[in-house]
C-alpha cells in the first residue's frame, strides 16, 4: 500500500496574509524498518482535507483538521494508526497533535513533515517552535521506546530551526506511560525570503505495539515595518517627484 505525501499546500505548511483563503494541509509520510532502513509503506496522493479521510472546519482564517487513518501492507499486516487534530493560519503557524501507533511487530522509524503553503511572500520574521507529548505501553509487554531523531521547522523546504532530540524507555510494566517535556526555542529572528511554505518535519523510532502523542508547533511572525519607515519612505519618494518637476 502506498501511504506517502499528504501535501495539502499544507495545513501544516504555511500561508501568510490569506484573509479569506482556506489553509490546505500538507502531510507527507514515510514509514521504514528501523533496523535496515528498508521502507515499509509511505503516505502519497492522499489528501487530509478529503471528507472521507477528516472533518475541515474554518473559523476565520484559521483551518482545523482532524481525521485518522490506519495502514497495513499489500497482505494485510498491520503497520501503523495514526490520528491527527492540527490547526493552521495564514499569518502563518501551524499547531496541534498527532498520535502514532506502531502495529506492527517490530520498532518501526517514522518520518513526517506537514505544513502549509504562504502567500504573500515576505522577508524576514521570528520563529517560535514547541514540541512536548508522551509515549505509552500500548501492547501491555511492560516495556515502550522511543527515539526522536530529528525536529526541523522548515522555510521554502529548507530547514531553519530545531529542537533537541532525545531517546527513552520505561520499563514500569504493562502500560507504562512516559511524559516528554515541553522544548521550546525563539522566538529567533529569521533573516531571509519566506515564499512558499512553512512546514514541520519530525523523524522518530517507535518500539512494536506501542504509541507515542506529540504536540508541537511552528510559528513565522513577518517583521513589520515600523510606521516611521513608511512614512520616510514615502516622503522621499515625494521629494524624489517634487524634483522630477522643479527640474522640468
Amino acid at each position: 500500500m502506498n501511504i506517502r505525501n499528504m501535501y495539502i499546500l499544507p495545513s501544516a505548511l504555511l500561508i501568510v496574509g490569506m484573509s479569506s483563503a482556506q489553509a490546505t494541509l500538507i502531510n507527507d509520510i514515510v514509514i521504514s524498518n528501523t533496523m535496515t532502513g528498508v521502507e515499509t509503506m509511505t503516505w502519497s496522493d492522499q489528501d487530509l482535507n478529503n471528507p472521507m479521510m477528516s472533518n475541515v472546519t474554518q473559523t476565520g482564517d484559521v483551518t482545523s483538521t482532524m481525521g485518522s487513518f490506519s495502514g497495513e501492507m499489500m497482505d494485510g499486516t498491520p503497520v501503523w494508526d495514526y490520528s491527527w487534530n492540527l490547526m493552521s493560519d495564514p499569518d502563518p503557524f501551524i499547531s496541534g497533535n498527532f498520535t502514532v501507533t506502531n502495529t506492527s511487530s517490530m520498532m518501526q522509524t517514522f518520518d513526517i513533515t506537514f505544513g502549509l503553503p504562504i502567500s504573500p511572500s515576505f522577508t524576514n520574521g521570528y520563529m517560535t517552535g514547541s514540541l512536548s507529548g508522551s509515549y505509552v505501553d500500548a501492547n501491555n509487554d511492560g516495556t515502550a521506546m522511543l527515539s526522536l531523531n530529528t525536529w526541523e521547522g522548515l522555510i521554502d523546504g529548507t530547514s531553519q530551526m530545531s529542537l533537541s532530540i532525545f531517546e527513552g524507555s520505561c520499563m514500569g510494566g504493562p502500560g507504562c506511560f512516559v511524559s516528554i517535556g515541553e522544548v521550546t526555542e525563539g522566538p529567533t529572528l529569521y533573516t531571509g525570503d519566506a515564499n512558499n511554505t512553512i512546514a514541520i518535519h519530525m523523524n522518530f523510532g517507535l518500539s512494536a505495539g506501542d504509541s507515542v502523542t506529540f504536540n508541537t508547533l511552528f510559528d513565522v511572525t513577518p517583521v513589520p515595518v515600523p510606521a516611521a519607515a513608511w512614512l520616510f519612505g514615502s516622503g522621499l519618494i515625494g521629494l524624489a517627484g517634487f524634483a522630477r518637476r522643479k527640474k522640468a
